[in-house]
């Protein structure tokens, strides 16, 4: 879903902090063992100790989904977070974390041994720092099972892509989650994205139903299209001049929904659309710093080396107000 709003000037920085927000060390969580907490549409009731808990997450609507296994639902005490935490039960995840939902079961496991081995760090911070520890700790049968959970998942749209100057202001609360600024205030948005819950409340819930609005500079979709779509190519003295990166068709498919590994060695491609642009971004920013790295991430080498930030939002606008 695409929303235009009013046109504006872009300013800001080369490196895309923005995109790797998290809740400042200062910032105090909510707690209550008592309240009883209720969103729309569910039955459950939960405290905000238990929906605060990393190893038993709450599961609003479980008619909604196959049966959680242990790691997905419940964790293991010390090292393994239940995963629902932070890719809730239907795998959607949140813009500080990667939508699970309907990857395919060994790419999931690939990506787990490459937290694993430190072959995926965010660029800019500790964004995600946690996957490391979670990955080592997990058993061969822990990630079996929560990998064919959430292959088995179908993604649905929850984010609605909109062009804007002007945002809300923000702020960072528990659990990384970027919501509004009471009072309304707005900022211009600059070189940058904004994601916001269209329901504070309810994302702060962790209710998996609420839908997000992601803010993006003018003329992000029409830009980014021309880059996923053609890599940027252009038609100039009746000639196509080549442009600066790789069109993700040619190894994602023509719809970005992914293709599988080929015989001669080529690896799978997961699924581009759909996805928050923030997780985007970080993704492709970590890829051409070198914090992401391994064997099946090096051919994107080459693909991001000439991006700029700029680039790199446009293209995850583009692909977020895709269909998933």
């Amino acid at each position: 879903m695409v929303v235009l709003l009013a046109a504006g000037v872009l300013h800001g920085a080369d490196e895309p902090t923005w995109a790797y927000v998290s809740t400042p060390p200062t910032f105090e969580r909510p707690k209550d063992a008592t309240t009883k907490q209720r969103v729309t549409g569910s039955i459950r009731n939960y405290t905000l100790d238990q929906i605060a808990d990393l190893f038993a997450p709450p599961d609003w609507f479980p008619a909604e989904h196959a049966a959680m296994p242990d790691p997905v639902g419940r964790g293991r005490r010390p090292g393994v977070q239940a995963c629902a935490s932070c890719h809730l039960p239907n795998g959607r995840g949140v813009p500080q974390s990667a939508t699970l939902a309907g990857l395919p079961a060994d790419y999931i496991t690939a990506q787990l041994n490459d937290f694993a081995l430190g072959n995926r760090l965010p660029a800019v911070g500790n964004v995600n720092i946690d996957m490391g520890t979670i990955a080592r700790a997990l058993t061969p049968d822990e990630i079996r099972a929560a990998a064919s959970y959430y292959s088995r998942l179908r993604p649905k749209p929850w984010i609605t892509v909109t062009e804007a100057s002007m945002v809300p202001a923000t702020q960072v609360v528990e659990a990384d989650l970027v919501i509004p600024q009471e009072g309304g205030k707005t900022e211009p948005l600059g070189i940058r994205i904004v994601e916001v819950p269209e329901s504070p409340a309810g994302a702060r819930l962790l209710n998996p139903h609420i839908t997000f609005i992601a803010y993006v500079p003018m003329g992000s979709l029409r830009r980014g299209r021309n880059l996923v779509r053609t890599g940027g190519a252009a038609f100039v003295g009746g000639k196509t001049v080549e442009g600066k990166t790789t069109e993700c068709s040619k190894c994602h498919g023509v719809e970005l929904h992914g293709m599988p590994a080929k015989a001669d060695g080529t690896p799978l491609a997961p699924s581009l659309v759909g996805r928050a642009p923030s997780y985007t971004v970080r993704q492709l920013y970590d890829i051409q710093q070198g914090a992401r790295k391994g064997a099946k991430i090096s051919d994107m080498k080459n693909v991001v080396a000439k991006l700029t930030t700029t680039d790199m939002i446009d293209i995850a606008a583009y692909l977020a107000s895709r269909m998933p």
